[in-house]
């Protein structure tokens, strides 16, 4: 190679000769600290990591130094591994992977430093440590018990089986669609909760869901602390649904596999069953019917039917049917029925609703007592109607007494009684009325009635019921006395009339006064009302002489109606 110089003259080129070269190596010193610690996946035993070179080692690559220290020192165990570094690392220059067995759920400091060498010496330098909390999936729960407190509550209970950051309750309500089978347009977030809207009209062809499912807020509880048992209560639920329930332990690596149970929230009230029918149409036999408001079987598990003989046996039977034919019983015999549904529990135990309760008897061979209701009592002064009813018994004919001395009359003739029989009457229930007649107003009976067959007479029922008010009847023993007349006044002045009488026999309610009137020649006709049996009339002309007097009694209805009896008259000549 030529070389000119630079004083512009070239004609005399110069050559450049060989050069002499030297290699030269620094000390080598302490590497700095890995680049990074990454965690390239967890699970319940170990840790995946993957350890990152430092930007210079300042020598050899010769191992990495891996610490580890539990957070908690009662719940793992410090440990430490070195990590040779191949002399030639073709596949992985940049760093190193290392997988790590630890303590389910605990949270460990990770502390990782590098260390190179001398190249031609025997000395190696240690870097700074770089270090990461890092924690391993936790155990899973176990024992999951999940029951219904109340219509929007649910009481979860579980077992810890070892260290967890947070235990998560996850809880999920299924319901069914009420529109499930209709079309629906699609809808790109068909799982929101209600997104159903009755007020659209859809015409594609697209199915609705058989269920909705809404996801709830989940209950975060901490993991620390030493009980092996956590419980919550989940509130704000739905009534009425099926839910399923997930408990996860979970660290800052990731949660475990979920522990699921399914329950379901009660309802608001548990409705008792509505019992339509019980009869009993033979001596050993009886059929009890019902009706209940809810259908959802996942809940509800048929009916219990306990029956009991009155202060004897019971007997009891369990159907998923609305109705129970009993067979085998006594003759005569009264029973207290109650119908509960059954209600499921996850952990085998059952729970019974309110009952619906009925009494039935199987047959007698004479009638039954019958039931006895008055009917209008205060209308009619003269009659008393009465409603009777006989159930599971054969009633040919009736007997009815009204006196204290139960002197038993067969109802034949009309004018005293007579009776109505309601159509469609069965030998399981005969209703019908009686009416008594030519009563007295306003007295009190002690009524009794029997049911009788060709086999004799059933037990009576007695009602006591009073007629109703009338007017009263005429006062007796009207009498008017003049000044003249030889008596012992009761007035201070005894210029006047005393008029008296007695109280009529027959004075049809509580009598509450008496109402007197008088009319003499050219006087216009007066009256008084008094509460006495007795009144003194002043001032008459020629002291009464061809007066005449009258005397009547009244009584008040509830109605408020004011009824004025016959009157007493009596004139004076």
């Amino acid at each position: 190679e030529k070389v000119y110089p630079n004083n512009g003259h070239t004609d005399r080129p110069m050559r450049i000769g060989r050069a002499a070269a030297v290699t030269l190596r620094t000390y080598a010193y302490a590497p700095l600290a890995p680049s990074e610690i990454q965690i390239i996946s967890a699970g319940q035993e170990e840790l995946n990591l993957r350890i990152e070179d430092p930007i210079s080692w300042n020598g050899l690559p010769l191992r990495y130094h891996v610490r580890w220290e539990p957070e908690d020192p009662q719940s793992g165990v410090a440990g430490n591994i070195e990590l040779d570094i191949p002399s030639s690392r073709p596949y992985d220059p940049d760093g190193m992977n290392v997988t790590l067995s630890l303590e389910p759920g605990v949270r460990y400091r990770l502390y990782v430093t590098a260390e190179n060498s001398a190249e031609g010496h025997n000395v190696t330098f240690l870097g700074p440590a770089i270090f990461r909390v890092v924690a391993t999936i936790p155990k899973d729960p176990i024992g999951l018990i999940v029951n219904s407190l109340s219509s929007g509550e649910l009481f979860v209970s579980w077992s810890v089986s070892g260290p967890a950051d947070f235990l998560r309750v996850n809880v999920t309500s299924h319901y069914e669609n009420p529109h499930f089978g209709r079309s629906l347009e699609p809808d790109s977030n068909r799982n929101n909760y209600g997104y159903y809207d009755d007020r659209r009209s859809y015409v594609s062809t697209t199915p609705a869901p058989r269920f909705f499912v809404r996801t709830h807020v989940p209950v975060v509880v901490d993991g620390g602390g030493t009980a092996s048992v956590r419980s919550v209560i989940v509130d704000k639920l739905p009534t009425s649904q099926n839910c399923s329930v997930e408990v996860e332990a979970c660290s800052s690596s990731g949660c475990s596999s979920a522990l699921i149970t399914w329950a379901r929230t009660k309802p608001i009230a548990v409705p008792e069953p509505v019992i339509t029918g019980v009869s009993s149409n033979s001596t050993s036999t009886f059929k009890v019917t019902w009706t209940f408001p809810e259908d959802d079987s996942s809940y509800y598990d048929g009916f219990l039917v306990h029956y009991c003989a009155k202060e004897a046996y019971c007997r009891e039977s369990f159907t998923h049917e609305s109705n129970l034919y009993a067979t085998n019983l006594s003759a005569g015999t009264s029973f207290d029925i109650n119908v509960y549904a059954r209600i499921k529990h996850l952990d085998g135990l059952v729970e019974l609703g309110p009952a619906a309760r009925a009494e039935v008897s199987t047959w007698k061979e004479v009638p039954l007592e019958p039931g006895l209701e008055a009917r209008a009592s205060d209308a009619m002064s003269r009659e008393l109607v009465l409603f009777w009813t006989f159930i599971n018994s054969t009633v040919d004919y009736l007997q009815f007494s009204k006196t204290k001395e139960n002197i038993w009359m067969n109802c034949t003739d009309e004018s005293s009684c007579d009776v109505a029989v309601m159509h469609g009457w069965t030998p399981e229930s005969k209703t019908g009325f009686i009416t008594l007649k030519n009563l007295v107003p306003y007295t009190e009976y002690s009524v009794s009635l029997r049911g009788c067959n060709d086999a004799g007479c059933g037990k009576k029922s007695t009602l006591k019921v009073r007629t109703g008010m009338a007017a009263p009847g005429e006062p007796a023993g009207l009498t008017v006395l003049a000044k003249a007349e030889s008596i012992e006044w009761t007035v201070p002045n005894p210029r006047g009339t005393l008029v008296t009488w007695k109280r009529p026999s027959v004075p049809a309610g509580p009598l509450m006064s008496y109402i007197v009137s008088w009319e003499c020649p050219k006087n216009e006709k007066q009256s008084k009302t008094v509460g006495k049996c007795e009144l003194f009339v002043e001032d008459l002309p020629e002291e009464g002489s061809n007066c005449t007097f009258w005397v009547a009694g009244l009584n008040r209805s509830p109605e408020g109606h004011l009824l004025v009896g016959t009157a007493a008259n009596l004139s004076l000549s």
